[in-house]
């Protein structure tokens, strides 16, 4: 009975084993352009190309915000909400980032390459600014990670044609008031593939900030923070229509 019991043990050790692979976790803080107080978190998990970002406001830190990046569907990310559902966030990247290099700069103690980044076929002239380096622990395990909506594929992919590889130590952007992320630190950690999954979740199709707010069923601050994020997508949606008139 023993030798039964030892035997089930050990093969429910091995299975898990078998079913946790090494992967990355990334932690960056976020302040204002400019300003040193920081505001945000952002947390990250990646395994073979799949990422989950969480970006949590140090205000409301029960309430982060979680962002499923899949491999298989570049251009879509998926905000998972605590009520398992999600929707989906369309970002319509270019195939090929385009870059221009301004420089080397050491960045909080890394010796960087600054790069202007564009993601998207853009008419406002917007653009990302990222310092990039090698020096970070674990660099090359996460050079396929999606980090705030940037393809670490991409960007490699891009810079290797300049004879340059490396990964975010500093994200900023152009326009005012915009908010810095810092890299804080880089570590291997075992990940089941499984996190990486729509399953078990269903899509929101409908239910508006406004709508949960009068059926009680989120707190006044996770309905702020949703009717931020609202805002901006439906800036986003507005841009990409703008766009598509243009075209």
């Amino acid at each position: 009975m023993k030798q039964i019991a030892f035997t089930i043990l050990l093969n429910f050790a091995f299975a898990i084993l078998l079913q946790a692979q090494k992967g990355i976790y990334l932690e960056y803080k976020a302040s204002i352009k400019g300003k040193e107080e920081i505001v945000d978190s952002l947390k990250i998990v990646s395994l073979n190309g799949n990422s989950i970002n969480e970006l949590i406001n140090l205000k409301y830190p029960k309430s982060p915000n979680k962002t499923l990046f899949l491999k298989s569907d570049p251009n879509m990310g998926y905000r998972i909400m605590q009520n398992k559902t999600f929707f989906k966030m369309p970002d319509s990247q270019l195939s090929e980032y385009k870059i221009n290099i301004l420089g080397n700069e050491i960045i909080n103690g890394f010796n960087c390459i600054k790069i202007e980044l564009t993601t998207q076929d853009r008419t406002d002239n917007q653009y990302t600014l990222i310092w990039i380096s090698t020096a970070p622990p674990y660099s090359e395990n996460f050079m396929t990670a999606t980090i705030n909506g940037i393809s670490l594929t991409k960007l490699n992919n891009i810079l290797k044609k300049n004879n340059l590889n490396g990964v975010p130590i500093r994200i900023t952007y152009s326009q005012e008031n915009s908010l810095q992320y810092d890299f804080i630190k880089a570590t291997l950690i075992d990940l089941d593939p499984s996190i990486f999954s729509l399953n078990g979740y269903h899509e929101d199709k409908g239910s508006s900030s406004d709508d949960l707010l009068k059926q009680n069923k989120i707190s006044n601050e996770k309905y702020d923070l949703m009717k931020q994020q609202e805002l901006i997508t439906k800036k986003f949606i507005q841009q990409q229509d703008s766009i598509n008139r243009k075209k």
